[in-house]
């Protein structure tokens, strides 16, 4: 399947595809030879070599980063991607971002059949976990320790050691073997939550690192201080994960020394109050993720400094009481926004937003009329192509959520709503009908829309995902408790 992944994809001439043949009769020749055994028998892993042989070199380290991970284990795809980004294994194009970059490199390793996925979304297909199978970690694990890309024991246990290059922390992890590593680039939580951190634990005194992933992690209050002032002595860091860290009030003024910062990770830090305005130091700063922060309200001013910023997620619409906020109008790199917050006076400005493709508005517990009026006069950008519409309490859609202000609207999401019906200018007219090929309904329970007339305006739809909806009408799937719905193809 491996092999077959790999003349599906290239497009060779007679001469190239007799050296790919020579190189395969030679490699079997030298393992038989050799009698290798170590790996898999040398059916598997000739092919296997040859697959990764005739890689391009970024899809070579892409691939050696599962390495790290334990046999079957399911690897987060955008933690994956972004480990990708911050390392500059990939990189962003004119006519793409860094992110979308590292997507497409994922989807040739499974198009290769190198990767397998887990886990995707049904709609378009993107990846959310996947793995590799047992002799495809075998020969990364073989490859990487061959190249020093990370450290292995002789039984090809992943450990740490002073010339850990890369290191996925798992509970066996003993962070004293790391005493007087200077080269190490990567630092991710796998299978666990909890690392001891402290300031007199080795790690501590590592500064090279370029990738710290740390989701989830489990500290106290005391480590957390410790944490901070670690993390902001890490001058060529440049994807951050603090996701989901109990205890982190604040993030430092100090990040704003991080100069080469790209990915800053936040959301889920319950207890996360203020966001320095420091961070508006941070030029290279494409990614930033403050969602589900609830005791957050607003981000600091200044983020016009953010010139290069490409994805904002994190943020409600706020009420009055929390207009000291940033200015949409300093975003003007901004592709894509979540849950912001927007002032008043702001509300015509995403559509100056030209770059902006994936819009998530969420009202929050803000229930108020004043969120209510600010969300209806939005006037999001008509380049969106997804838009995500979270705990709407009006009774009808907002005035601009109609297909000719939203003429390339691919995806459509709206979640926990007290929704009745959709406004008059929802269904168009002859002429100007949605795009739409995918829609998400879930916990909408007094919506009322007749399925023939929402196919009627959404010609393209395609799939569609149903969720606790009771009183949608002749729909051809379950509504009242979870339903899935594709068009056949023709």
């Amino acid at each position: 399947m491996t092999i077959g992944g790999l003349l599906s994809l290239v497009d060779k001439k007679y001469l190239e595809w007799k050296r790919i043949s020579y190189s395969f009769h030679e490699m079997l020749t030298s393992l038989e030879g050799s009698g290798s055994g170590g790996y898999g028998s040398v059916a598997v892993i000739a092919p296997l070599q040859l697959s990764y042989d005739e890689l391009p070199a970024r899809l070579k380290q892409c691939i050696l980063c599962f390495s790290i991970y334990p046999e079957d284990y399911e690897t987060d795809a955008d933690q994956l991607i972004r480990w990708w980004i911050g390392e500059e294994f990939v990189h962003g194009k004119s006519t793409e971002t860094a992110t979308e970059s590292a997507l497409n490199c994922l989807s040739e390793l499974i198009n290769r059949c190198l990767v397998e996925v887990v886990q995707q979304r049904n709609f378009d297909g993107s990846v959310y976990a996947c793995k590799v199978n047992e002799m495809i970690r075998d020969l990364t694990i073989k490859i990487a320790r061959d190249e020093d890309f990370c450290s292995f024991s002789d039984s090809n246990k992943h450990i740490a050691d002073k010339n850990s290059r890369r290191l996925g922390v798992t509970s066996e992890t003993t962070f004293w073997s790391l005493q007087g590593n200077s080269k190490i680039r990567a630092l991710l939580l796998t299978t666990t939550h909890y690392i001891g951190f402290n300031r007199n634990v080795e790690l501590a005194k590592v500064k090279s690192l370029r990738v710290l992933d740390l989701f989830h992690v489990k500290l106290d209050s005391i480590s957390v201080k410790d944490l901070r002032c670690w993390i902001t002595s890490l001058k060529r860091l440049a994807y951050l994960n603090l996701g989901h860290v109990v205890n982190l009030i604040q993030v430092p003024s100090t990040i704003g020394k991080l100069w080469g910062l790209q990915i800053l990770i936040l959301g889920g830090c319950k207890d996360l109050e203020k966001l320095s305005t420091s961070i508006s130091n941070l030029p290279r700063l494409t990614i930033l993720d403050v969602s589900n922060c609830p005791r957050l309200q607003c981000l600091p001013q200044g983020l016009s400094g953010l010139s290069n910023l490409q994805e904002l997620s994190g943020f409600k619409i706020a009420g009055p009481a929390y207009v000291a906020g940033s200015h949409l109008r300093e975003l003007k790199a901004l592709t894509e926004t979540e849950e912001s917050t927007i002032q008043d006076e702001e509300l015509m400005v995403l559509a100056h937003l030209e770059k902006l493709r994936v819009l998530s508005v969420n009202a929050g517990d803000c229930d108020d009329w004043d969120i209510l009026r600010k969300l209806n006069k939005l006037s999001p950008p008509p380049f969106i192509a997804k838009l995500y519409l979270k705990h709407y309490f009006g009774e009808t859609t907002p005035w601009w959520l109609n297909p000719k202000s939203l003429q390339q609207l691919q995806y459509l999401s709206m979640e926990d709503s007290r929704l009745k019906m959709m406004n008059n200018d929802f269904w168009g007219d002859e002429v100007i009908k949605w795009q739409v090929e995918g829609l998400c309904l879930k916990y909408c329970p007094r919506l009322e829309v007749e399925w023939q007339e929402l196919e009627a305006v959404m010609p393209r739809i395609r799939y569609f995902e149903i969720g606790q909806c009771y009183s949608l009408v002749s729909f051809p799937c379950e509504t009242k408790g979870v339903g899935l719905w594709y068009r056949e193809e023709k």
